[in-house]
């Protein structure tokens, strides 16, 4: 067992082996690749043993789609904390938000559908990066679709961020570069309807 493992419990509550599960992972996914870890090491971590993980979660997987559910719920509530976000590359670069773009990636290799993963407009990371930003208000169905797609482009960067030796200067300016396609599309929402008829004109 190792040295920071907690002495194994002899009865705890579903949701209390839930969260101590969840922490558990989180730990050892930032200090360890998804691969190394496994199940053993996790419980002995949360000090339960495997079969806590699987009357908890049904098993590993379970278990992993929600330690990749918590990280983004938290990132969500982080990113309401931030302040002058048009130009903190801490947007992007949030420890939570790197391993859970890396751990869904590792999912979906495993077969979980990514829907797995949708949050509600009012949780969703890339919608708090755009108020951050501070940008007038778009057509709904214009603003769901662009954060979509920024949605994946944060996930892409942030998955492949280290190995890419992204210089901070240059994310700043993506950054800025992203804020100022986001005000092209507000101030053309007229030409815009007449690709999609969702779309109201200004």
């Amino acid at each position: 067992m190792s040295a920071k493992a907690t002495t194994k419990r002899s009865y705890v509550r579903k949701a209390e082996a839930r969260s101590l599960l969840i922490n558990a992972a989180i730990e050892l996914f930032r200090t360890r690749t998804f691969s190394q870890v496994t199940t053993k090491d996790i419980a002995e971590r949360a000090g339960l043993t495997p079969v806590a993980i699987q009357s908890a979660f049904g098993g590993q997987l379970g278990l992993y789609e929600e330690v990749a559910k918590t990280l983004i719920s938290n990132v969500g509530e982080a990113f309401e904390q931030l302040e002058g976000a048009q130009a903190n590359p801490a947007l992007v670069l949030h420890p939570d938000l790197v391993l859970s773009a890396r751990l869904v990636a590792w999912l979906r290799g495993e077969g979980v559908r990514l829907s797995t993963f949708a949050l509600p407009d009012d949780n969703n990371i890339v919608i708090k990066i755009l108020k951050q930003i501070g940008d007038a208000p778009m057509d709904p169905v214009l603003e769901r679709t662009y954060a979509q797609v920024l949605g994946f482009a944060i996930t892409g960067f942030v998955a492949f961020a280290d190995e890419q030796a992204f210089p901070t200067e240059d994310l700043v300016l993506g950054i800025a570069l992203i804020r100022r396609f986001r005000q092209f599309l507000s101030e053309n929402q007229e030409e815009l309807s007449a690709l999609d008829p969702r779309i109201q004109p200004t």
